[in-house]
């Protein structure tokens, strides 16, 4: 049985900053990259390079990391997350929909991961999450980022990441303001107005 979603917030709270920043940087990559020819490429073209740029950046800041594995399978990369007694989540980045609906492979695997079942292909108990995108057609440098734990019939929940919180190194003050009428202020002489002569 799939995790719920306060639980797996409470396991991944450390890497959510780090999937919301790989999300938004992939997705950036991308448009950066390719908005001149992105009008040529197919929709699945665009998906799996977007793709591609957001496990990019997530190999850098996971790697190392306790309780984190990277598996790449027949030419997908699987995240696995858990602790001492073994993995709890596995997550999979795709591209979703407004509506939190990924386009799913032709394959027993992809079937599998969306119905939330192990099956002999893993052979473990986890939950499988996608870590997925909304692109914003008016504002595509800031898609949506989504944590989905899909069942058969769509999903349990979804959640939506938020960027992480800026710290606040301390508070910005200005110099004193001077009064209005001090003695520190320029005065701007008043100009007589010349006289017109008729």
């Amino acid at each position: 049985m799939p995790a719920d979603e306060a639980t797996a917030r409470e396991d991944l709270a450390h890497l959510l900053p780090i999937f919301y920043g790989s999300v938004v940087s992939g997705v950036r990559a991308y448009y950066a990259e390719y908005s001149a020819v992105a009008h040529r490429h197919r929709t699945m073209t665009r998906r799996c390079i977007t793709r591609d740029e957001i496990v990019y950046d997530l190999r850098g800041p996971l790697d190392g990391l306790d309780g984190v594995r990277i598996v790449d399978r027949n030419q997908t990369t699987y995240i696995h997350v858990g602790d001492a007694s073994g993995d709890r989540h596995r997550i999979l980045v795709k591209k979703s929909d407004d509506d939190a609906a990924v386009e799913l492979g032709k394959t027993q695997a992809s079937f599998d991961f969306q119905g939330n079942s192990t099956g002999d292909l893993f052979g473990v108990e986890l939950t499988n999450l996608y870590l997925s995108y909304v692109p914003d057609p008016n504002e595509p440098d800031h898609p949506t980022v989504l944590l989905i734990c899909p069942n058969s019939g769509g999903y349990d929940w979804v959640m939506e990441l938020q960027p992480p919180a800026v710290e606040i190194a301390g508070e910005i003050t200005g110099a004193p303001m001077s009064p209005d009428h001090g003695d520190d202020l320029v005065r701007i002489p008043a100009i007589d107005k010349p006289v017109e002569f008729e």
